[in-house]
């Protein structure tokens, strides 16, 4: 049987009109391979796009372009009548907590509703067991979100995406809204549910402290593309591209040492309008090693010289691309 990737991107882009002509290229080409029982991170300034297209993933919003598959299997394959199996193999956790849950439903409600549309039996059952899984008290059952810290209804957002036993997590921001001690938690159980059931997760994020902590490995956006990808250990310690250098540069050391010591990435001007994006490489205008031909020709993702893809002219040529 075919060894096929969780989750795999070909080509994706997701373009809003926005008049008659002019289009928002939130994601504009995204080439993604995930394999099965992996933590991926996504990262990338606000605005490039991770969020769309984690939301397009799971199909919450359609792409206007490219293939995307699941297990082998491209969801364009997928009837309306199999959407519901769909929802068994992949679930979303949501950046807002209160914003994802009803705030009318009690957390027994809210967790019993998928298992009630999907016809799964002994419910009760069930949503203690996933009460368990995620550290809350059977006192929560009764409660409303609203009653909840901050760090417990994210615990019932993982709990509800967990209900149906899916393989696979999307993950948009869940840490962002949390305060830092209870962000630590919310971390150890993700990499905890990882181990013990063997989940695929995607994780979008801009915590990269967190993204090196946990995920195996790593994605980094820009303009709507992915600019590398590759091992965690291998992108953190020794990036191929400008962009991935910078961002990783204003990552704070948490020796006081090494903090005022090191050097950082500067870089000049804004990303460029999503809806105007740049002829040749989108990171050309701010790229203090650009050259001509990275005003000219754009590059594609490609076997960097020291391992991972990546999407610069240097990274594939013989000189080394730092910065």
């Amino acid at each position: 049987m075919p060894d096929f990737p969780a989750i795999q991107t070909s080509g994706v882009k997701v373009h809003f009109r926005i008049a008659p002509g002019r289009f928002v290229k939130a994601v504009d080409g995204v080439d993604l391979a995930i394999p099965a029982g992996t933590f991926h991170g996504i990262v990338g300034e606000s605005g490039c796009g991770k969020t769309t297209l984690a939301r397009t993933i799971v199909g919450l919003q359609s792409a206007t372009e490219g293939e995307i598959s699941i297990a082998g299997r491209s969801l364009s394959n997928w009837r309306r009548a199999d959407r519901k199996g769909l929802a068994r193999k992949m679930q979303f956790v949501f950046q807002d907590p209160l914003g994802s849950l009803s705030r009318r439903q009690t957390i027994e409600q809210s967790l019993e509703e998928p298992l009630i549309i999907h016809g799964v039996p002994d419910r009760r059952k069930r949503v203690e067991a996933l009460l368990d899984l995620v550290g809350l008290p059977r006192t929560a059952l009764g409660r409303l979100p609203r009653s909840l810290s901050g760090g417990q209804r994210q615990r019932v957002g993982i709990a509800r995406a967990l209900a149906l036993d899916p393989s696979i997590l999307i993950c948009d921001e869940p840490l962002s809204a949390l305060d830092v001690s209870i962000r630590a938690q919310i971390v150890a159980l993700f990499a905890d549910l990882q181990a013990k059931l063997g989940l695929t997760i995607v994780m979008i994020a801009h915590d990269l402290a967190v993204v090196r902590e946990i995920c195996s490995s790593v994605s980094v956006m820009y303009l709507g593309r992915i600019v590398e990808s590759g091992a965690t250990e291998r992108v953190f310690d020794d990036a191929a591209h400008p962009y991935s250098q910078a961002l990783l540069s204003a990552v704070p050391s948490p020796d006081p040492r090494i903090e005022t010591t090191r050097e950082r990435v500067i870089l000049a001007g804004d990303p460029p309008s999503p809806s105007n994006p740049p002829a040749g490489c989108r990171f050309n205008t701010r790229c203090p090693l650009v050259f001509e031909r990275c005003r000219n020709e754009e590059p594609v993702l490609n076997p960097a010289t020291h391992g991972g893809l990546a999407a610069c002219h240097l990274s594939q040529a013989d000189q080394h691309a730092t910065i």
